[in-house]
């Protein structure tokens, strides 16, 4: 009898330690991420700028990104990283916005990469992605406001949960964006897509603007279909075109497309390498966008450009001047203090790169 019981009771034991072991933690545990070092103070970041920079010209691993909110009664931000030690952050007091720079001497050998983000449900309220980056969204988000996707991006997200509040959807510049939303008549979701950018979209949405040969599909219905339009060569497909604006060289298909969102992906990218984004000058860099918060005109905004090549001032409050200033090396960037930025113009998109006092 007591081999029999000490046997229940370990397979009691193992049990319980499995459906710990179940639970996000474990994903982080057999991938070897490990959680870096941060200090917002006081103050509670509301907002991730991606991508990642660097101080200098060199290699770094293509990046996963994957956020996840917090459980249970854990209110603290985590970020982890796989390597260890693969980024710092820094933070903008003023904005909310967490921003990442490469380790180099981590990065530049690392042939995987992911960084895990972990913010508590109701505190993140806003993700800007540009550069070709990879990120995922995982379902449990309440309080989500602005999602913005810019220059090749590739973004899947899940906000299929009660929200507390309205959302805004930006797609761009070939950035593909595939996310699950649900409108409602006091929480409205606005979808703008411009300059040959993608979306696939599962579930209701409040407007739906398709602009300059883009393409958007919808599985859900347009609460708000006079506010809606697609236009210049774009391509929108919805269970019904009725109401929506369709202007010449335009087209939308009554039909039910096929919209997948995939947030389950590895947390790790493996095996490919890119030139960093920012470099000496961080040429490249995408910031954060305006949000969209209103169905646009017809008179598009302008298309991005490339980057100014002047070098960032220490602590601008507007666009770059002429009058470049040399970049302080990477030995300058500090994460846990509020520091100045460098602010970099991209298609009237400004952003602060966050390099410590």
């Amino acid at each position: 009898m007591t081999g029999s019981t000490n046997f229940k009771a370990t397979t009691a034991l193992a049990a319980a330690t499995l459906a710990i072991l179940s639970s996000a933690d474990i994903a982080t545990a057999q991938s070897g991420f490990k959680q870096i070092t941060t200090d917002f103070g006081d103050s509670k970041p509301k907002g991730v700028v991606l991508p990642t920079i660097c101080i200098g010209n060199f290699v770094v691993p293509k990046t996963m990104y994957t956020f996840e909110a917090t459980t249970g009664n854990d209110t603290d931000i985590k970020i982890l990283t796989n390597p260890e030690d693969l980024v710092e952050t820094g933070y903008d007091g003023d904005s909310g916005l967490i921003y990442f720079k490469f380790n180099q001497n981590v990065s530049e050998t690392a042939d995987d990469a992911g960084v895990l983000i972990r913010f508590p449900a109701g505190q993140l309220e806003s993700v800007n992605a540009c550069c070709s980056q990879s990120v995922q969204m995982k379902r449990g988000f309440t309080n989500f406001q602005s999602l913005t996707a810019t220059t090749s991006a590739n973004v899947n997200a899940t906000f299929a949960v009660a929200q507390d509040s309205g959302l805004s959807i930006g797609v761009s510049s070939n950035a593909e964006v595939n996310v699950q939303v649900k409108a409602t008549a006091d929480k409205m979701v606005n979808i703008t897509v411009r300059d040959e950018a993608t979306v696939g979209v599962s579930g209701d949405v409040s407007k739906i603007n398709c602009i300059n040969k883009s393409s958007c599909k919808l599985t859900g219905s347009v609460l708000v279909p006079a506010e809606s339009r697609t236009s210049e060569e774009s391509i929108l497909k919805v269970p019904t075109c009725e109401g929506i604006i369709v202007d010449k060289q335009a087209t939308c298909e009554s039909k039910t497309p096929n919209v997948r969102v995939v947030t389950s992906s590895d947390l790790v990218i493996s095996g490919k390498k890119e030139i960093c984004a920012g470099g000496d000058d961080l040429n490249g860099m995408g910031g954060p966008a305006t949000p969209y918060t209103e169905a646009p005109t017809l008179s598009a905004a302008p298309t991005a450009s490339p980057a100014p090549t002047m070098k960032p001032t220490p602590r601008p409050t507007t666009k770059p001047t002429e009058s470049p200033v040399e970049l302080p090396d990477s030995g300058a960037f500090y994460a846990s203090k509020q520091g100045a930025f460098a602010s970099i113009a991209l298609g009237g998109a400004v952003m602060l790169l966050l390099l410590a006092q």
